[in-house]
Order: C-alpha cells, then structure tokens, then sequence
C-alpha cells in the first residue's frame, strides 16, 4: 500500500459534501445503490433516476428477447472504476473481470433462471440472487452507469474547493435522455502524483442501510416459512404460546432446514423466488416500512 493521500489534506479542505478518498490507494468502501435511493440529497436523487432507467432499459430488451441488444447496454461498456478509488485493487470475482461478470449475469437471468428477469429489477437486486456478485460488484457497475453524474458532482464540488481540473473525454456513462451510452468532453480532477482521473462522490453514498441476501431470506423467506408451519398442526417444531396461540421461531425453522439438508443460499433464494413471485419487492417494502416509521434521518 503507497502512503495515505487523504483528499482533504492534500488541498487544505476542514470540511466537504464528498467523501474524504485517500488518493493514492483504493479505499475499503463501495458505493451502496439501495442507501442512494432513500436519501434525499440531489446527486442521490438523479443517480436513482439514472440507474433505475439503465436496468430497465435492459430490462426490457431482455423480456422482448432482444438478448443482442440487451448484452450490449448491459456488457459492451463496462469498464473497472479506479476513478472513485474505491473498491479492492485486485481486478474481478473469482477470476471474472467487469465485462465478463456482466455477460455471466445475463447468461443467469436469461437462459439459466429466466424468472429472475421479473424479480432483479434495481442493479442492487443482482447481489441477492447471483453467485459471485456482492457489494463490490454491484458498486462497480453502478459507478459506470451514474458516471456522467459523478463527472458534474466532481466539477462542481473541485471549483467550490479551487481544485484544479483538466479538459479531456470522459469515459461511457447512461444516459437517460437519449437511453443510450455516450461519452462527452468535460473537465476532470486528474490528480497530478498519478496522472489518473478521479471522481468525487457524496459522503452519503458510502454505507448506510444495507440490502442483503441475509435480510431477504430473514425478512421474506423465514417468515413465509415459519407462517407455512403455524398454520401445520402437525409440525414438529410448532409450539403453544399460554393462551394457546400457535407460533414458530425463525430459529427452529433454520434448524427444520438444516436437518433437512436445505441451505439458504442464492440457489434457494433463486428457487424460492421462482415458486413466490415479488421477493425483492417486498424485502424493500419491509426495509423502508421499519425505516420511516422509526426514523426522520431519510426525510
């Protein structure tokens, strides 16, 4: 690892909207696209928008069949975000790089589990049902595709702090306009030590409210389950409350599975899924029900 080279030390900044990224190393953080829909910050609110219009756009391509079309959008302009200096520096996933993960993730919910088309509807969702994609992953694209964003948030936020910018083209970023890729000439931060571009993001895009495999199974997939066994009065692992209400504790029911050699992983999550339509929904559903009714921090 080189020396630390803090962003706020390097141009004399006390305080800033974007995160403080140590320049010369990449920082053990990601960008997290489902905390970036609930805030309310404006470059927040336009990523969303962005995002959401790139995977349905993708989306759709896939439902009409057009599987050609929808690899380009999705697989063709992919590249390895090292401007947000975020992330790990080694490159891809099990040997995968960005553009082959990105054709892996087509074959899964096309040709290999094609109901996941219905169910994977936010970039974010993929991390929940795809082998070898986690927040990393779902970091990286989302970088390449809010891109054109982050470029205008990083011009604006290095004039407000008199940092030094050059005119070059930009790499792909999703335009929502013209739902297409595309590039433009803008002014960049190319730090001077490295000669690399490097793109700002809001504080607010780095952690918060997580979205995982284990909330899905925990809020959606146990609870269904356990409900199913309530309602068996034959079950082995059902119980009496005192007033002889019947209930079933998501712990035995993990223990039912395990004895029965059922694992909650991503292969039941996709299997699960295919048998109760609408699980991401209402994994979200459930998220942010708990988040606004016990938190004004969103609002």
């Amino acid at each position: 690892m080189a020396q630390k080279k803090f962003i706020y030390d390097e141009f004399g900044i006390i305080s800033a909207d974007f995160f403080n990224i140590d320049l010369a190393n990449d920082n053990r953080h990601f960008l997290n696209p489902y905390n970036i829909g609930l805030i309310n910050h404006p470059v927040a609110i336009e990523s969303t928008r962005v995002a959401v219009h790139f995977f349905e756009s993708v989306r759709q391509e896939l439902l009409a069949g057009n599987v050609e079309r929808a690899e380009s959008l999705f697989c063709r302009y992919l590249t390895e975000p090292r401007e947000t200096c975020l992330g790990y520096a080694t490159n891809g996933v099990y040997g995968k790089g960005i553009n082959e993960l990105a054709q892996y993730i087509i074959n899964q919910i096309y040709y290999e589990d094609n109901h996941l088309i219905n169910e994977i509807k936010r970039i974010e969702d993929i991390k929940l049902y795809i082998d070898n994609v986690a927040d990393d992953r779902v970091s990286d694209i989302y970088t390449n595709v809010i891109r054109g964003v982050l470029l205008r948030y990083t011009e604006e936020q290095c004039d407000l702090h008199g940092i030094p910018l050059v005119l070059q083209k930009s790499k792909a970023y999703w335009n929502p306009s013209t739902a297409s890729w595309e590039y433009t000439v803008c002014r960049h931060f190319v730090w001077h030590k490295d000669n690399n571009v490097k793109l700002l993001v809001p504080k607010c895009f780095i952690g918060g409210v997580s979205y995982t495999l284990s909330k899905l199974i925990n809020k959606v997939i146990l609870s269904d389950l356990t409900e199913l066994e309530v309602r068996d009065t034959n079950s082995s692992i059902r119980k009496l409350h005192k007033d002889n209400t019947p209930y079933v504790t998501k712990k035995d029911m993990r223990l039912k599975l395990r004895q029965n050699q059922i694992a909650l992983d991503k292969a039941y999550a996709r299997k699960y899924s295919k048998e109760n339509f609408g699980c991401s929904l209402r994994l979200r559903e459930s998220i942010e029900d708990k988040i606004f009714n016990n938190s004004s921090c969103f609002k």
